[in-house]
This record gives C-alpha cells, sequence and structure tokens, in this order.
C-alpha cells in the first residue's frame, strides 16, 4: 500500500511517457528497451522545438500577434524540456526526497496527512486541468473559421500554398510544404500526440516542489501537536501517557495519573488523622496510669505502717487481746491494700509500655512525613527528566525536518533561474497581447491567450507562495510554543527552549543566488510589476513606429 505521504505516482506518469527510465535496476531486455525509446523521446522532442523555433525566428516574426503567439510556445516547449533534462540528471535526489517522504515522514495522525494529501491532489488537478484546456483550445483552434484578413496575412506571412490549414503548432521544415495533403495530417497527427506529451510532462513537473511543500506543512503541523504538550501532562482516562518516539507515536503508559495521585495522597490524610485520634487516646490512659501508681504509693506507706503496728502488737502483748478485733481489721485492709498495689505495679509497666508506643508512633510519623517529601521530590525529578526527553524529541524530529527543507531547496537551486526568467517573458508577452489592441485578435486566440495567462499567474503564485509556506512553519511553531507550558519545566529544558526559539525568529523564505532571489509574494508582486513595465515599455516604442 503507497504511503499517503508519497508522489512517486508522478514519475511514474513521466516515465510511462519514456522520458525516465529509473525503476528498472536489472539491465535486461525491457531496460534496453526503455533507454531507446527514452533516448528516441528526448530526440524527437528536442527536434520538435527546433523546428517550432525555426517557424518562430523565420515566419512568424513578420507578424507581431502571431510571433507572441509561436514565441510564448516556444519558451513553454523549451522549459519543458530542460525541466525534464534537469529532473532526469537528478533523478537520484528526486528519488531520494520521494523516498524520505514515504519511509520518514511522521503519519501518527491519519487525518492530518489526509488533509494534506488531499490539498496536494488537488493542486496537481489544477495544473492538469488548465494544461489539457489549453492544449484542446490550441487543438481545436485550426477548426474554426477564419476572416479574409487573416487568409491575407497568412498568404503573406507563411508563404504555404494552402493558408487556409493550420497547425495546432507552427512548425517548418526546410523544403517541404506543411499545408501538401499527407504531410498536412502526418504533422497534425505528430502535434497532436507530442502537444499532449509536452502538456502532460509539463503539469507533472512543474507542481512536484509545491506538492512536497504542501506535505512538509503537514509535517510540521504534527510536530506543533507535540510542541503544545511540553509542560504538560499526557493523561488518557486513567492513565498517564509517556512518549518514547513522537514520529511514530509510541509511548507507555502508567496506571495512576496526577487525578489518582491526589484521591491517593487524601486517603492517607485521613488514616494519619485516625493515627492522631488513637495517640490521644493512648496520650489519656498514660496519664490515668501515673494518678493510679500516686495512689499505689500512698497504699504502700499505709502497708509500711501497719507492720510497724504489729511488732508493737507483739511488744504490747497485754494490749493484744484488746486490739486484736483491730488488728484484724486492719489485717484485712492491709491485704487489700496490698492487692491494690500488685494492680498499682501492674498499670505502672502498661503506663511505660504506653510511653514507648507513643515514642515509636512519633517516630513512625516523622518517618512517614519524610516518605512524603522525598515522594514528591522523586516525582518532580521524574517529571523534569520527561520533559526534558520530550523536548530533545521535538528538537530531533525539527532538525530531521529543516535537513529537508534544505536539502529540497538545494535542488530547486537548480532550475530556479529557469523558472524565474521563463513565467518573466511569457506574463509580460500575455500582458501586451491582452492589453495592445485586444479587439484586433479573433475570439478563439483571444480565450487561449487569456487562458494561457492564467495559467502562467497560477504557476507563479503557487511556486512563491510555496516560499512563503516555508517561512510560515517557524510562526506555526512560535505560536506552538506560546499555546504550551513550556515555563513549567525544569530551568535546563527551559533554557534550550529559548535558544530554539531564537533560531526559529529568522525567516525561511527559499533564497536563490546567495540571497539575491528570495521568494514570497512579495516577488510574485514584484514580477508583475516589472512585466507590466517591460509591456508598457513596448507599447511606447510600437506608438512611436
Amino acid at each position: 500500500m503507497a504511503s499517503p505521504t508519497s508522489i512517486r505516482y508522478l514519475l511514474s506518469i513521466v516515465e510511462a511517457v519514456g522520458f525516465f527510465n529509473e525503476r528498472r535496476r536489472q539491465r535486461d531486455w525491457r531496460w534496453r528497451l526503455g533507454q531507446l525509446l527514452m533516448y528516441f523521446q528526448y530526440s524527437v522532442g528536442l527536434a520538435f522545438a527546433a523546428v517550432h523555433f525555426y517557424s518562430t525566428v523565420t515566419q512568424s516574426i513578420r507578424y507581431l500577434p502571431e510571433f507572441f503567439q509561436t514565441f510564448l510556445e516556444d519558451v513553454f516547449l523549451m522549459a519543458t524540456y530542460i525541466a525534464c533534462l534537469q529532473y532526469k540528471i537528478n533523478y537520484a535526489e528526486v528519488e531520494g526526497m520521494i523516498r524520505f517522504m514515504e519511509t520518514s515522514f511522521s503519519q501518527f495522525d491519519s487525518r492530518v496527512i489526509l488533509k494534506y494529501k488531499k490539498r496536494a491532489d488537488l493542486m496537481f488537478n489544477v495544473y492538469l486541468t488548465m494544461a489539457m484546456a489549453i492544449m484542446c483550445g490550441a487543438l481545436l483552434e485550426p477548426f474554426f473559421s477564419k476572416t479574409a484578413a487573416e487568409f491575407k496575412i497568412r498568404r503573406l506571412v507563411y508563404q504555404t500554398d494552402h493558408p487556409e490549414k493550420r497547425h495546432p503548432f507552427n512548425v517548418r521544415i526546410p523544403g517541404v510544404d506543411e499545408t501538401q495533403p499527407g504531410v498536412f495530417e502526418a504533422i497534425y497527427l505528430f502535434e497532436i500526440i507530442y502537444g499532449f506529451i509536452f502538456a502532460l510532462v509539463a503539469c507533472v513537473i512543474m507542481p512536484i516542489i509545491p506538492m512536497i511543500v504542501i506535505h512538509l506543512q503537514g509535517q510540521f503541523e504534527l510536530l506543533c501537536h507535540h510542541v503544545r504538550k511540553i509542560g504538560t501532562s499526557h493523561e488518557w482516562e486513567d492513565y498517564q501517557i509517556y512518549y518514547t518516539d513522537i514520529e511514530t507515536d509510541q509511548f507507555c503508559m502508567a496506571l495512576y495519573s496526577e487525578r489518582m495521585t491526589r484521591e491517593k495522597d487524601s486517603l492517607l490524610n485521613c488514616d494519619g488523622q485516625r493515627n492522631g485520634g488513637d495517640g490521644h487516646r493512648i496520650g489519656s490512659d498514660l496519664h490515668e496510669g501515673q494518678r493510679n501508681e500516686f495512689d499505689g504509693h500512698e497504699r504502700q506507706r499505709i502497708g509500711t505502717e501497719w507492720q510497724r503496728n504489729g511488732h508493737d502488737g507483739h511488744r504490747n502483748g497485754l494490749d493484744r487481746q484488746r486490739n486484736e478485733r483491730d488488728w484484724q481489721r486492719n489485717e484485712r485492709n492491709g491485704h487489700r491494700n496490698g492487692r491494690d498495689w500488685y494492680e498499682e505495679q501492674r498499670n505502672g509497666l502498661d503506663w511505660h509500655e504506653g510511653q514507648r508506643n507513643e515514642r515509636d508512633g512519633q517516630r513512625n510519623g516523622f518517618d512517614w512525613h519524610e516518605g512524603q517529601r522525598n515522594g514528591g521530590d522523586w516525582q518532580r525529578n521524574q517529571r523534569d527528566e520527561y520533559d526534558w526527553s520530550h523536548f530533545r524529541q521535538v528538537l530531533k524530529f525539527h532538525q530531521k525536518l529543516l535537513m529537508f527543507r534544505d536539502q529540497l531547496t538545494g535542488f530547486c537551486n537548480n532550475i530556479a533561474f529557469l523558472v524565474i526568467i521563463c513565467n518573466n517573458i511569457c506574463l509580460s508577452l500575455c500582458l501586451f497581447q491582452l492589453t495592445n489592441n485586444p479587439g484586433d485578435l479573433p475570439p478563439v486566440r483571444l480565450l487561449k491567450f487569456v487562458g494561457q495567462f492564467l495559467n502562467i499567474v497560477v504557476q507563479s503564485f503557487l511556486i512563491c507562495n510555496s516560499s512563503e509556506l516555508l517561512d510560515d512553519y517557524n510562526t506555526m511553531l512560535r505560536r506552538a510554543f506560546n499555546e504550551s507550558c513550556w515555563y513549567a519545566c525544569a530551568p535546563r529544558t527551559r533554557r534550550n527552549i529559548v535558544f530554539f526559539l531564537r533560531s526559529i525568529q529568522e525567516p525561511g523564505h527559499v533564497r536563490f543566488y546567495q540571497g539575491t532571489v528570495v521568494l514570497s509574494r512579495k516577488y510574485f508582486l514584484k514580477i508583475v510589476q516589472v512585466s507590466y513595465s517591460i509591456v508598457n515599455a513596448m507599447r511606447l516604442k510600437s506608438n512611436l513606429s
């Protein structure tokens, strides 16, 4: 299945008509036939452009509207031929960029990829429709009726036996009358075939660079999607998401998100409050034990007094009988006080145990708070490390796209001069023809000039607009950083983000010849102004003459 970011089918179309032969790596008989077809196509195409230019400089130059028409066709044929030859010479570089788009472009968001694929396909359809419409108009123009004045002009200009016969493209073959029966039909059939071939090759080759720029814009939109996530937690339901590779959308998920962590902390705080209530109860029991211990000491003192009274009873035998009842009663009280004393001893032991438990509870509370503090520091360090890793992935993705953009700009540098000169010439010729007495032109030719003018204007604007899109990528990144929470990252990450923002402040327009030519929408307006100045100069010269 072909990648949504692939435009390899454009090269396949050019190879199908015989101008490329690079897909077959094995040099068998099919490859040899492809090579023969390619040499034949380039030879015939060059011969076609040569006889057309020969007709322009020897015949059409005698009639100014006809000269402008044929010279415009010469520029179109030669520009298409040279551009196709340039693509053939640098086929490995073009194929490398297309392979990079197929294998290395991120495709984790299919909606964004399909959106920009539709834009690229729409651009190709616009080129194809306009080129085929102009070609059909050129093929049908000879069938429309001509005025007597035009017959007279054509007889004077072309000096043929049948001036009423006209080909879609004027050609001149030395020693041959192109209007003779048989010759006229053969040349007409040849021009139909190669006219459509040149139109097809032109509408395939010219939009390759703008279509690549559109797909590159989709990649920068995917990059901005991850830039907006810098400094924020990536959550999905009850899971925490950690990206390991943003280009392929690989990530791992943790069970607890920050919301779940907050709920867990609240539960731990409730447990701490319950433990605090238990500690207060233990403290109350401790004070009760202290009071019981004081009562035990008092009873011990009374028991000691009872023993002293017993010795006095032995010495005072005479009083023994008299105090026997009191002694028995005191003895019973002593036994009772002894039991109370032993009970107070046990209460004292319980009190010491309570003291020990209280100290252990305080120590455990300190350990719990220390663990909470260490756990918060660990989570913060983990968050900072992930933010740094996420930003490094963004930086790596951006560097890869910049390398691809520089490779595309280097390839465009080879054909920039040709495209700029041809667009200026064609735009000037069409403007002059449309503004200098357009009523003298036949309606069919006037309509064809309007179509050619619109085609050239659209082509020039799309090329300049592609450079403007490359500059908009930096604006997209700056806007994405403004929408992110990069200020919540660690100081190291923030410092590197500031350096990155500084690097995308510079304009990103395509520059050729050391900055002499900077493509942009302003440059397109300059092209129109220069063309209009050339038209005014030509009209002034024609009026003076």
